[in-house]
């Protein structure tokens, strides 16, 4: 992630090309910052809430984890579709 403030002007004009190729850095940062937001979090003495396996988990700093609840799948979205939310 170090390396992309200082690939990035703001005063320069992108080609197509350039901008592809900066895009397709844009997974791998997020899943760095991700994985590093994780790490920090549990240092710090945070918990975390994740979903693993279908299950909502409380992970401690202790690495102790909690199941809160079975959740249902996850639900694929399609462009340009509609679908509703029932809320309880």
């Amino acid at each position: 992630m170090k390396n992309t403030k200082k690939e990035i002007d703001k005063k320069k004009t992108y080609t197509k090309r350039e901008l592809d190729q900066l895009e397709k850095k844009i997974p791998r940062l997020a899943r760095v910052a991700t994985q590093e937001a994780r790490t920090n979090a549990l240092k710090r003495g945070s918990s975390l809430t994740e979903v693993k396996a279908g299950m909502l988990i409380k992970v401690f700093p202790s690495g102790t984890r909690t199941e809160i609840k079975k959740i249902e799948p996850s639900r694929r979205v399609v462009s340009n579709s509609t679908f509703h939310i029932k809320l309880k």
